[in-house]
């Protein structure tokens, strides 16, 4: 399983330390539905609602937080049922997903650097 951003076993968690804490950063979540370590297909149910799977799922993240709706950020299940945990780094076709993940992940620092050079300068 593969976490970007802040996750516990409640759920995602918003984002704190200055910046504003009712926002959520984008996440993407990898399983395997044939992990023996993570029960991925229960994950997979809780992360995105959904009964049946799909390859990819995309959905924003929103929770209650005390007395605060908390919303924002992009959610994203990469599911594969035929991996065990970790197996995703054996073979480049399964690997593919995740390394178009941490690529957008990448471009989006880059972009948010770029403006913010920008503004400071």
């Amino acid at each position: 399983m593969f976490l970007s951003g802040n996750f516990s076993v409640d759920g995602p968690a918003p984002v704190t330390g200055g910046l504003d804490s009712t926002k959520f950063r984008n996440m993407a979540v990898v399983l395997g539905g044939m992990d023996q370590v993570v029960p991925a297909e229960a994950v997979r149910r809780y992360l995105t609602g959904e009964k049946k799977w799909k390859e990819r799922w995309l959905g924003g993240i929103h929770q209650d937080v005390g007395q605060v709706q908390v919303t924002g950020g992009n959610l994203e299940v990469l599911f594969n049922p035929h991996l065990d945990h970790a197996v995703i780094f054996d073979k480049e076709k399964w690997a593919i997903p995740l390394l178009d993940v941490v690529q957008r992940y990448i471009r989006d620092v880059d972009n948010t650097s770029d403006r913010i050079h920008a503004v400071l300068n």
